[in-house]
This record gives structure tokens, C-alpha cells and sequence, in this order.
């Protein structure tokens, strides 16, 4: 598998990103931002693979983060990272 190709992430992983402050969302200018819970997870009982998390970021940033959107942005929109992406050393 190459850095390119989409990884599956669950809605386990989220929860465990959000939770610890890792999970980071991309933004135009190239720079990384740390997303926050903004509201509960929505699950259904007769849809029990979809999800929508709502997510905050930046000063007036808002998204809903999809089963969807886990499936096919990671790693190129959302990054689960403990390190911030901007510090980080390119190589």
C-alpha cells in the first residue's frame, strides 16, 4: 500500500482522535488545524455503518465529519497525528 491510498478509518478511530486532540484537518493555504468535537455523534439504528461527527476548527470553522468522508479524505483532508503537521520535518 502506498501514502497515497486511503486508509479505513472507523468511527472508533475518531472518537479515539478526538478524544486525545489528534485529529487535524487541512485547510487551502497547506497549513494543518486541530479539529474539536462540536456537538454529538449521530448514529442510526437502521443504518448502523453511517455516522455524522461534527467537528469545529480554526476560529469559525464547522464540518461533519462522514462515514463517507472516512473512508475516502484520509489521509489527504484529515490527518490523525499527536504531533502537529505544521512542526513536523518534511522530508
Amino acid at each position: 500500500m502506498s501514502n497515497s491510498d486511503p486508509i479505513a478509518v472507523t468511527l472508533a478511530d475518531i472518537e479515539t482522535a478526538l478524544a486525545a486532540g489528534s485529529l487535524w484537518v487541512a485547510m487551502n493555504n497547506g497549513r494543518w488545524w486541530n479539529a474539536r468535537r462540536n456537538g454529538a455523534t449521530k448514529t442510526w439504528k437502521t443504518r448502523p455503518s453511517e455516522f455524522h461527527v461534527p467537528i469545529k476548527f480554526g476560529l469559525r470553522g464547522t464540518a461533519r465529519l462522514t462515514e463517507t468522508d472516512a473512508m475516502r479524505s484520509f489521509p489527504s483532508l484529515f490527518l490523525i497525528s499527536k504531533i502537529d503537521p505544521n512542526n513536523a520535518k518534511r522530508r
